[in-house]
């Protein structure tokens, strides 16, 4: 299987066993542009909470920039330096605020069964998903379901992930596919909504 040139929906339906057709299909759509914060596990999210990825940057489905805040809201570039570093000002500990690293990609939340932007700048998470990947046993992290079980609190807060080769369930391959392709992630570079299409934008204005 090659998914580099595939579409979401293509790539879902392809890994999708025993396509039955009992039932009409569950809709998982990206409605109300929700975020999967890793960091609210175990504050009104299950831990651990179970995902399958569904971008990579092979296929620009997953990005990766830097994240500050200006006047409390998040400003989003492709590279450091595009961060107005002068403009930062504080944040709420009183620190100077500094630009950090961040990967977005859609991800399938089992526990709502629908598609969600989940956005991380945890190293440690980065890491694991990197290791994940690198490992010639997993690779493709869409291709298996991850939970994702948080540990500890505030500076010492840990995450563990932990592979499992369930089959996406077929109910919702195809709207969670859907969904997933109309996510687009650049606007997040530009400070717009990436769950609107670009008419949906232009209404919206």
């Amino acid at each position: 299987m090659e998914p580099k040139n595939m579409s979401t929906n293509e790539f879902l339906n392809s890994i999708s066993d025993e396509k039955v057709g009992f039932f009409p299909q569950v809709k998982a759509q990206a409605t109300g542009g929700q975020y999967f914060k890793v960091n609210q596990i175990g504050q009104g999210l299950p831990n651990p909470s179970k995902v399958r990825l569904l971008g990579a940057f092979i296929d620009g489905s997953m990005i990766e920039g830097y994240r500050a805040f200006i006047n409390n809201k998040p400003i989003r570039r492709k590279t450091l330096e595009e961060i107005p570093v002068d403009e930062l000002g504080t944040n709420s500990f009183g620190q100077q605020e500094k630009p950090i690293l961040f990967w977005a990609f859609p991800v399938f939340v089992f526990e709502e069964t629908n598609v969600q932007i989940c956005e991380i700048h945890q190293v440690g998470l980065m890491r694991e998903l990197e290791r994940l990947g690198n490992n010639p046993n997993w690779g493709d992290p869409r291709l298996y379901n991850i939970d994702i079980m948080k540990t500890g609190g505030g500076n010492r807060t840990t995450y563990q992930l932990t592979p499992k080769r369930d089959s996406f369930p077929q109910e919702h391959a195809e709207s969670a596919g859907l969904a997933a392709d109309s996510i687009d992630l650049q606007k997040l570079f530009v400070n717009e909504d990436p769950f609107l299409s670009s008419d949906d934008s232009a209404s919206a204005q």
